[in-house]
This record gives structure tokens, sequence and C-alpha cells, in this order.
């Protein structure tokens, strides 16, 4: 069945979803967002006003588009199976910092790991490697 939108509260909510989701509004504090599929999520991810809003992807193979979320500061992949991917998806200049730990870094403000594909936006991107 599919859910409209899921709106937390002000305390730490952690959101288990498997099942397609227009959106997703954590509330304050710092939420953890679990998501079986990015297909799952048909709308944006707003991680409220915590400092440490987690965005956890469960299989791999996936592609996320960053201009969906905001107040995400961090975003992990399924390390195992299908390379996961993560694009701009925006209009803006982006600068990605990509570490030495395999497939992670940083673009703006929100840290990753477990992405193998990195794809700029249309305005173009920084990388520094």
């Amino acid at each position: 069945a599919a859910i409209g939108n899921l709106t937390g509260g002000d305390g730490v909510d952690t959101f288990n979803i498997s099942a397609t989701t227009v959106s997703i509004s954590a509330g304050d504090s710092d939420d953890i967002i679990n998501v079986d599929a990015t297909s799952l999520i048909t709308g944006s991810i707003d991680g409220g006003n915590g400092t440490n809003d987690v965005l956890n992807l469960k299989t791999a193979g996936q592609t996320l588009d960053l201009s969906t979320l905001s107040n995400i500061e961090a975003v992990t992949a399924q390390s195992t199976g299908a390379a996961n991917t993560l694009q701009a998806g925006n209009a803006s200049s982006n600068t990605w910092n990509v570490l030495t730990t395999a497939n992670s870094g940083q673009v703006g403000t929100i840290s990753f790991s477990n992405f193998a594909n990195l794809v700029a936006g249309s305005a173009g991107d920084i990388f520094n490697i």
C-alpha cells in the first residue's frame, strides 16, 4: 500500500521504508531513515532540524538524486552487490570531496559512503580527489 506523507516529531525518529512513500519530513532531532529502494520514495526526503540526520539505502544497485534531499547530513548505501550511484541532479555547481576511503566522501554538506559512481549536476561541478 502506498503512503502519502510521513512526518516525524520532535524526538529522534527512525523510519523503515519498504512501501511506496511520497515524502518524508523527519522533524526535529537526529533522525534515521532506512529505505529498501530509492524507487519507493516518489517525492522528497527532509531530515528536519537535526544535525546528524542519516539516510541508509538497504539494497545495492541504487541511484540517489541529491536534489530530492534536504537537511540530510549523511547517506550510506549497501556495500555489497551492484554498485550504487550518487547524482547531483541539480542546476547548481557542487563541490565533491572524494576521500581515500573507497567510494566515500562529501558533496556540499552531505557525507556519503558506498557509492562507486558519482554524477555531476548540469552547472559544472568540481571534483577534488
